[in-house]
């Protein structure tokens, strides 16, 4: 344990812990979606603040728009997730505003989320534009394998 003039540095709690997405501890391969726009526009591209660059665009875009579309993120172990943070697309003002989720143990069979009934999550953002983030918390403990989040039209 760190002291720093008497005080004990504070430690982030295990609930606030960053899972891989913004910092690229999740790797590309474990990032996957239903589609793709283009080759420019991967799961890959769907971390916060990831900006554009050189053959690719500021987020992950799907190819269409409706209730098929999924994005779906692999954890390779049962992880205790307490919040998804959403933002919009870096280059462009393209921004999901709700969304439902869903998980897996198994990769093959998932559940929705639902701690009150059918569960859709809203952004509701203070400022509509693609740069602030839309934080979601979620009740109790959580622990999948497998995160699906199933996209609402209109996006």
């Amino acid at each position: 344990m760190l002291f720093f003039i008497g005080f004990e540095i504070p430690q982030v709690p295990v609930c606030q812990i960053q899972l891989g997405m913004q910092n690229g501890e999740l790797q590309d391969d474990a990032l996957s979606a239903s589609s793709q726009y283009n080759a420019y526009a991967g799961p890959q591209n769907a971390r916060l603040h990831f900006c554009a660059e050189s053959g690719r665009y500021g987020a992950w875009i799907a190819q269409r728009q409706d209730h098929r579309q999924y994005y779906q993120v692999d954890f390779e172990t049962e992880t205790l997730v307490t919040r998804i943070e959403t933002q919009g697309r870096q280059d462009s003002l393209q921004y999901v505003k709700e969304y439902t989720l869903r998980y897996s143990i198994d990769g093959s069979f998932f559940k929705h989320y639902q701690p009150s009934g059918y569960t859709k999550v809203r952004c509701f953002l203070k400022f509509n534009d693609r740069q602030h983030i839309c934080f979601w918390y979620f009740s109790g403990k959580w622990v999948p394998l497998f995160l699906l989040d199933t996209l609402v039209p209109p996006f």
